[in-house]
């Protein structure tokens, strides 16, 4: 392909170009180009650049109000950005149904069911490390789908797809579409015992909050993962320090800026995370760098982890010389 051909923007007009894994090619920014070579023909969504987007605008209103230039901390605050424009989405219905279960006099339910209603109803979406609020969504996020998907194609098939594939992770938007959009895939809930996808999401809701599994559980309980040496791949014993696992857990998950989920991809611990955090003000010869894990394999040095940058919100810096 001449690079001629290629999909390309220029100076954009919105003063800004972002991508996150999105559809770009047909144009985020009202630009596309559709005469360019398919680059991307299953993209991962659009809840992340729309998030980057809004954040984006955001700093550029604040700071000509203040007239200040946008520095690299904003930058670095994006980054760590956690507010999932997903669950947006989705608690406009959930808060719906809640709602109608909470005044419906024949809804009869415990002290424990109404605290996780609650914990629910009150999330703010966003997926730090402390939420209980992120956990009870995931739950009924799933619920709903393996109702809807299940009833589809089989509950076995289902669970087996959730619980040991990335497909969900990856290409959660288009599954989303389906329930969100619910009057365009009118199909989907003919084989669910409800025709009415919010009395889909309502028995979801239900389920969820009279279950005992994961109650009073932390989002970073739930979403923890373990650094493994990648040589030694796990074999050895934990206490020897060669595998870690992330105090407190990620933050984040499939559908924020700052991604960190952990799922299983055909028998193997697999996620999602930044794999390098960088930053660079193109008027400064420096780089802002932070990496996970450690900038060294050798297991007793001092360089072996490197936990408190990345989780947190500190770089490493290095001077360029020209």
């Amino acid at each position: 392909i001449k690079a001629e051909n290629l999909y390309k923007q220029i100076n954009d007009s919105k003063g800004y170009i972002a991508t996150a894994n999105d559809d770009w090619q047909k144009g985020t920014y009202g630009v596309g180009n559709e005469e360019a070579p398919v680059v991307i023909n299953l993209h991962m969504g659009e809840y992340r650049i729309n998030r980057i987007n809004e954040l984006v605008e955001e700093l550029i209103e604040k700071k000509g109000k203040e007239g200040d230039l946008i520095e690299k901390n904003d930058m670095k605050r994006i980054q760590h950005d956690v507010k999932s424009n997903e669950a947006i989405e989705w608690m406009k219905i959930i808060r719906k149904v809640i709602n109608d279960i909470k005044s419906d006099p024949n809804e009869v339910l415990d002290k424990p069911c109404e605290e996780r209603l609650n914990i629910l109803e009150h999330w703010n979406e966003e997926y730090d490390t402390e939420s209980r609020g992120a956990v009870e969504f995931e739950e009924v996020w799933k619920e709903v789908l393996g109702q809807v998907f299940g009833s589809a194609f089989g509950h076995s098939f289902w669970h087996e797809l959730m619980k040991e594939t990335g497909i969900l992770q990856e290409y959660h938007y288009y599954f989303d579409g389906i329930i969100l959009n619910k009057t365009k895939y009118d199909l989907f809930f003919q084989n669910t015992d409800y025709l009415d996808r919010d009395e889909v999401v309502k028995r979801g809701v239900r389920t969820v909050a009279c279950r005992e599994d994961d109650k009073d559980k932390k989002w970073g309980e739930k979403n923890h993962v373990l650094m493994g040496n990648v040589w030694f791949n796990f074999m050895l014993p934990r206490w020897l320090g060669y595998d870690y696992e992330v105090k407190g857990g990620m933050k984040g998950n499939r559908n924020t800026v700052c991604q960190g989920n952990s799922f299983r991809n055909y028998g193997r611990k697999s996620g999602f995370a930044p794999s390098l955090r960088f930053l660079s003000d193109m008027g400064e010869n420096e780089i802002e760098t932070c990496l996970p894990g450690g900038a060294t394999g050798r297991r007793w040095s001092r360089y072996y982890l490197n936990e408190e940058y990345w989780l947190g919100e500190r770089f490493c810096y290095k001077k360029l010389e020209l």
